[in-house]
């Protein structure tokens, strides 16, 4: 039964591992397409035959750059967060003084009677 239910969380946990890992590509995969096609289509001759008579080119860099723009923020809030949990975490350690390794176990000694 343990082993069952061990093989079960490798599972998912490496299912876990996979999906973060294709969501990073994919992140990374549309920070790098979107830039490659704003410096691509940067210069175009504009097609004014688009819905409305806009420019079909000109309307997908609006659309990367506010794609680049939200997730660039996203990402500075991120890791923003990460940064103040680390040092809070870290100021946590430090503030500990070592009252829980001053312990009967921690200082391995034997109590007999």
């Amino acid at each position: 039964m343990c082993c069952n239910t061990t093989s079960r969380y490798i599972k998912r946990h490496k299912i876990a591992r996979l999906l973060a890992a294709l969501f990073c590509v994919f992140f990374i995969a549309a920070l790098a397409l979107s830039s490659t096609f704003i410096l691509t289509h940067a210069n175009h001759e504009h097609d004014n035959n688009g819905v409305n008579g806009s420019c079909g080119a000109c309307a997908h860099i609006v659309a990367a750059e506010n794609l680049l723009k939200t997730i660039s923020t996203a990402v500075a809030i991120s890791a923003f967060s990460l940064g103040v949990l680390y040092a809070a975490l870290l100021m946590l350690k430090f503030a500990r003084f070592g009252i829980a390794e001053n312990t009967l176990i921690g200082l391995k000694v034997r109590l007999n009677n």
